[in-house]
């Protein structure tokens, strides 16, 4: 994820004393014109805000939620359905998947992470960390055309019935109109909201068609209040990268300590250069202010899976001394034992 900053802003959410944070990495370029980034700021902020997005629930329905799962596939907002979801809750499904392999938006019905089927729209933003979920269960949205096609289906049987001792005419006349309208429920049961329905009679099969028709056009619009809410929520994230965007050194280690990443903003200000600070510890940039006991207590809170906060003195290449407002995130593998930081 932080190597991720060196290229582009991207954005993780974290826990802190049992709160979720929002960590936010943009890359800083410098002022000499040249594109490459200089380093990654790194801002944390309270979720507060997000999750008055996430939770706004208007036009979602009864069953409707919007919310966010990481490139770790864990739900990093809260849930609807789910107490404590946060951090807790696996989403493996069909818009994740494809987001994280192939990189693209999905608009389709597919099962949720409660295995109910849904019609979802998803806003894969792969590079920024995260993939953004706006869902609504299929019973909701297909309520009306179900309890219609068991309608029609009662007036077919009945119909049948007289149409046997009816004309071949007249039984086309009724036949025809019910069966376009059967199949038309047919159609937009399996999703295809823009089949229009044409039945040109005037009776009560003409009626019942233009009921139906209206109907049809009633899901078409809550499938597109879906995507339009996707929308409205990717560019209020959007606002929010873009107001955070100017703020941190980042580095990750593997659980010994040994640094595989670091943004272009830690090369800036350490005076080192990245292939000078991989596979190296941090003790390349120690300043000798911090007793020995300092970095025990570090590393007996982040060995434990606890994220450490501090402030540390470091010493640049060139010998100059700087201070860092420090926060270890430690990343845990599935036994909860720490694999990276």
């Amino acid at each position: 994820n932080f190597k991720k900053g060196l290229d582009h802003s991207f954005l993780d959410f974290v826990l802190v004393d049992g709160t979720r944070k929002l960590i936010v990495l943009t890359p800083i370029t410098g002022s000499s014109g040249d594109s490459k980034s200089s380093g990654v700021i790194m801002a944390t902020m309270d979720t507060t805000i997000l999750d008055k997005i996430l939770l706004n629930r208007k036009g979602l329905g009864e069953t409707g939620e919007v919310y966010l799962v990481n490139t770790d596939k864990m739900m990093i907002s809260e849930s609807r359905f789910i107490k404590n979801a946060a951090f807790a809750q696996q989403v493996d499904t069909f818009p994740v998947q494809e987001c994280l392999a192939r990189g693209v938006d999905i608009n389709k019905s597919y099962p949720d992470y409660r295995s109910v089927p849904i019609v979802g729209f998803s806003y894969c933003a792969k590079d920024l960390g995260f993939v953004l979920l706006a869902e609504i269960d299929e019973a909701e949205i297909f309520k009306p055309i179900v309890s219609l096609r068991n309608e029609l289906l009662g007036i077919g049987i009945v119909l049948t019935g007289l149409i046997v001792a009816t004309t071949i005419v007249v039984s086309r006349g009724i036949t025809r109109p019910l069966l376009n309208l059967r199949d038309a429920a047919d159609r937009i049961g399996r999703g295809e909201f823009d089949h229009q329905i044409k039945v040109k009679s005037t009776d009560e099969i003409g009626d019942l068609a233009k009921q139906f028709e209206a109907m049809r056009k009633n899901v078409q619009e809550k499938n597109m209040n879906l995507n339009v809410l996707v929308k409205e929520r990717t560019k209020d994230l959007t606002d929010i990268m873009n107001a955070l965007d100017a703020t941190a050194i980042v580095a990750i280690t593997d659980k010994n300590g040994v640094i595989t990443r670091v943004n272009q903003k830690f090369v800036e200000i350490s005076g080192y250069q990245e292939n000078e600070l991989l596979g190296q510890n941090h003790r390349i940039l120690k300043s000798g202010y911090h007793p020995q006991e300092f970095f025990e207590n570090m590393w007996s809170v982040i060995t434990t899976g606890t994220i450490f906060e501090g402030e540390i003195k470091n010493r640049a290449k060139d010998g100059t001394y700087y201070w860092v407002k420090t926060t270890i995130v430690p990343f845990l593998d599935e036994s909860g034992s720490p694999e990276q930081y």
